[in-house]
């Protein structure tokens, strides 16, 4: 994750001139068959003026989206809208963009999760689904519009790829096949690495560079 872009986006807005955010419009009635995350954030913030961003590595996943209309939170967080395999929807507090500027989406969605990795750290409870998370902590909906209209921020909502990344899939595999090895006799150890060998030969040759360069720094 990059760490500078994800600060950056916050003091972007200690550091720029602030755009006037748009009056939010509620969505009209429709429905479109076999749209890209992609497509269908760029529709829903137009028809809106309401930030609507993909994740870069679900953008290509499609889906049919029907809304009979209303505020764009009510759609986005209906019990009716089902999303794609591996998508999941966020909803983060931020500053509006500079004038002329527009967010960052792997900025935007790489601050999600890490928001997300805090949350353990300053609360006990897990955060409900499509619940606003602001700082690590899930907060309500009355909250997060308070917090909005006295602080100049406003909702984005951000469609992130809910699969766990494959190089931290990696590390944990690492750790698993460990705490195995210590437990099993020479005979079973051999078996266990040939088996391993194959999967690791099975492996995309991206993945499998991520394997051994974080092979290496450990």
């Amino acid at each position: 994750m990059s760490y500078i872009a994800a600060v950056g986006l916050l003091l972007s807005y200690f550091l720029a001139p602030q755009a006037t955010q748009a009056v939010p419009r509620p969505l009209s009635s429709f429905t479109v068959l076999n749209i890209t995350m992609k497509d269908l954030s760029t529709k829903l913030t137009l028809a809106t003026s309401i930030p609507v961003l993909a994740d870069r590595r679900i953008q290509s996943k499609v889906m049919d989206f029907s809304t009979d209309g209303g505020p764009l939170d009510t759609v986005m967080t209906s019990d009716k809208l089902v999303w794609p395999k591996d998508v999941s929807l966020k909803i983060l507090l931020l500053p509006p963009v500079r004038q002329g500027g527009s967010y960052d989406v792997d900025a935007v969605a790489n601050f999600s999760i890490a928001q997300e990795g805090l949350v353990p750290s300053v609360s006990s409870v897990k955060p409900e689904d499509k619940s606003v998370i602001f700082l690590g902590k899930s907060i309500t909906r009355e909250a997060a519009l308070q917090l909005a209209a006295k602080n100049n921020l406003r909702l984005v909502y951000v469609l992130v790829s809910s699969k766990k990344d494959s190089i931290s899939a990696i590390s944990e595999l690492q750790t698993d096949l460990l705490k195995r090895l210590m437990s099993m006799s020479p005979e079973d150890q051999a078996a266990l690495a040939d088996q391993n060998f194959d999967t690791l030969m099975r492996m995309d040759p991206q993945t499998r560079k991520g394997f051994y360069q974080q092979t290496v720094q450990a």
